[in-house]
C-alpha cells in the first residue's frame, strides 16, 4: 500500500459541489483519460454497474488527478474518518455526507495559480478542485474552468483516442 499522502497546509473547507448525485452515499466511480491530452472524464454510477441514470463528468484543461482505489479507501467518509486519512473530514464544515466537493481554496490551486496565465494563456477561468468520492475509486481534479455534466439513461459507446 503506497504511503498516505499529506495535504499542503490544509487550511480550507470542503463544500458541496454543486451536481445531481453529490447525496449519493459511494457511487461507483470510474476515470477515464485520453493519451496527450488533458481531458478527463470521471463516470459517476449512483447505482453501480449497469443500472442507470449514469453521469459522465468532463473535465477539459486539467492540472492534477489523483485517483485511489477501493483498497486505499475506508468505507466511511466521516469526521471521525476519511479517505486515506488526506485529513478532507478537518476540511468539511456543513454537509458530511456527500460524495462530490469543491475543496474552495485548495492549497493545490494555489500552488499551480501561475499556470491560469502562463499555460493557459489568461483564459479568464480560474482553477478549481474537486474531490468525489466513490464506493470503488476516489477522484480529485484540478482543473482550469468547470466540469460539465452529462446524464446517461441508458447504454452508450464513448470514442477515446489513445496513442502508442
Amino acid at each position: 500500500m503506497p504511503a498516505p499522502l499529506t495535504n499542503p497546509e490544509s487550511i480550507s473547507d470542503l463544500v458541496r459541489w454543486e451536481v445531481p448525485f453529490a447525496i449519493w452515499r459511494y457511487p461507483s466511480v470510474g476515470v477515464i483519460t485520453e493519451s496527450n491530452t488533458s481531458n478527463v472524464i470521471l463516470v459517476v454510477r449512483p447505482d453501480g454497474f449497469g443500472r442507470y441514470p449514469q453521469y459522465l463528468v468532463r473535465f477539459s484543461n486539467v492540472v492534477v488527478l489523483l485517483r485511489y482505489d477501493s483498497d486505499e479507501i475506508p468505507q466511511a467518509f466521516t469526521k471521525e474518518q476519511c479517505s486515506i486519512d488526506r485529513g478532507w473530514h478537518s476540511l468539511v464544515r456543513s454537509e458530511y455526507d456527500l460524495c462530490a466537493y469543491r475543496w474552495v481554496t485548495s492549497p493545490w490551486v494555489r500552488n499551480c495559480v501561475g499556470l491560469e496565465h502562463t499555460m493557459f494563456k489568461d483564459s479568464g477561468q480560474k482553477l478549481n478542485h474537486f474531490i468525489l468520492i466513490g464506493d470503488d475509486d476516489t477522484a480529485e481534479v484540478v482543473v482550469l474552468g468547470e466540469a460539465t455534466v452529462e446524464r446517461v439513461d441508458k447504454e452508450m459507446v464513448i470514442g477515446m483516442q489513445y496513442e502508442v
